[in-house]
């Protein structure tokens, strides 16, 4: 089991505990209240665990050293699926929506989507302070920040955008970098000239080190569903050297934490499942935020798991255990032998001697069983029956080979006991 040392400090200076969704919804219409413009962007990030790094899927287990071949065997793979898509930008959304590890940070303008992956289960962690040590699910968390957007057309996001394509462990110096951007046509031959130089060169190394808060094109449902926009990475390492033209530049990787607000929501593992079910009502669960098939019938599997219950187990009628006795008409034993006191002693008497534990149960079910028309002999019923008191027995503790031969014990008495008294009253 994971040990996590616990920031006890940062959660009591800058985490906000969430207990409802009521409060959560208080707490961001506070933060809604201080944007500024109608263009500012409120944005939140939902994370499962509080102790993840905040990184795009191109940043981890060494996959920035192949982003490049990432992003361009999809083209050669399958190159009709690309055919309407005309920047890298919209390219790069559609790797992601498939699962393919990119530069782009998944982000959502709906706080309560947020919320709803924060309270995923994670598993039990050990969570460590100075003081002590508690076992728990993990808990969950949800960033938030404001910024303005930029468009996906603008030069930035294109370059940014192209950069994912290429090998930067070759030859990788400021020019050859912007002579590719200029092939490509992603810039100018003018502006490449212009960062070349001494005094402009910083322009684009500020591009290229800065990250973005892009909406894009709703192209998918799930996307539209899940309100979602993408922090676009730059993280683009600069190695100066005193000729600007043969400066190094490189991919890098980081924590994004600092493009979040200090302050955080966070939930603690043992309240995750009951937002979860809370903020079912107001249908934000699998369901709607994921259109797939086989979302759509997980969230039906567990939200009908909670009606399950036992159910008997399947047991082979066998003719030949209708005793003789048994096949006589059993009409005149359920017209009157619930009515005979004397069955009912008889019967809990031998149940009694035969066990140690309360036999209530067991004359219940056998209640149950001589209330229906031949109940003596019909074979269906008879099986239910044996089922029915194989639990209750193995319940009380008999394993299941010895509750098997006690049903049919019991079975067999309670037949020849009625059939004897029925009987002695003609």
């Amino acid at each position: 089991m994971e040990e996590i040392i616990l920031n006890k400090e940062n959660v009591e200076n800058y985490g906000i505990e969430i207990t409802s969704v009521g409060f959560f919804i208080d707490k961001v219409n506070e933060l809604k209240s201080n944007l500024i413009g109608s263009s500012e962007e409120l944005f939140f990030r939902g994370q499962k665990t509080d102790f993840w790094a905040i990184t795009p899927s191109i940043f981890r287990d060494n996959s920035l050293s192949i982003e490049h071949i990432l992003m361009q065997l999809p083209l050669l793979k399958v190159p009709h699926e690309f055919i309407s898509i005309n920047n890298e930008f919209e390219r790069m959304t559609k790797y992601q929506h498939y699962g393919m590890c990119t530069r782009l940070l998944d982000l959502t303008t709906n706080p309560l989507v947020a919320l709803f992956f924060a309270c995923h289960s994670y598993g039990p962690v050990r969570y460590k302070d100075e003081t002590d040590v508690k076992e728990q699910e993990a808990n969950g968390v949800v960033f938030f920040n404001k910024r303005y957007s930029t468009p996906i057309d603008e030069l930035n996001i294109k370059i940014v955008s192209a950069l994912s394509k290429f090998d930067l462990s070759k030859d990788n110096t400021l020019k050859s970098i912007l002579n590719d951007l200029t092939k490509q046509k992603v810039i100018s031959k003018e502006l490449a000239a212009k960062w070349r130089t001494p005094d402009c060169y910083n322009e684009f190394i500020d591009i290229i080190q800065n990250n973005y808060i892009v909406i894009p094109p709703y192209n998918n449902e799930r996307l539209s569903r899940q309100s979602g926009i993408f922090l676009l990475t730059g993280c683009f390492n600069f190695i100066y050297k005193s000729d600007i033209n043969e400066s190094i530049i490189e991919k890098g990787y980081k924590d994004l934490r600092d493009e979040f607000d200090k302050e955080f929501f966070y939930i603690s593992g043992e309240n995750k499942a009951t937002i979860l079910e809370e903020l079912d009502t107001y249908n934000i669960n699998e369901a709607s935020l994921f259109p797939e098939l086989e979302h759509h019938l997980s969230y039906i599997k567990n939200k009908k798991n909670t009606l399950k219950t036992p159910s008997s187990e399947f047991v082979k009628f066998n003719y030949n255990d209708i005793t003789e006795s048994s096949m006589i008409s059993g009409t005149e034993i359920i017209e009157n032998i619930l009515d005979n006191e004397q069955f009912k002693l008889e019967v809990i008497k031998g149940l009694n001697e035969k066990y140690s534990f309360d036999t209530h149960e067991l004359w219940q079910v056998i209640e149950s069983w001589t209330s229906i028309v031949d109940w003596n002999s019909q074979g269906s019923i008879i099986s239910k029956f044996k089922v029915q008191i194989q639990k209750v027995l193995i319940d009380n503790g008999l394993n299941k080979d010895q509750a098997k031969k006690d049903a049919d014990y019991i079975c067999n008495n309670v037949i020849e006991t009625g059939i004897k008294l029925l009987k002695g009253s003609e």
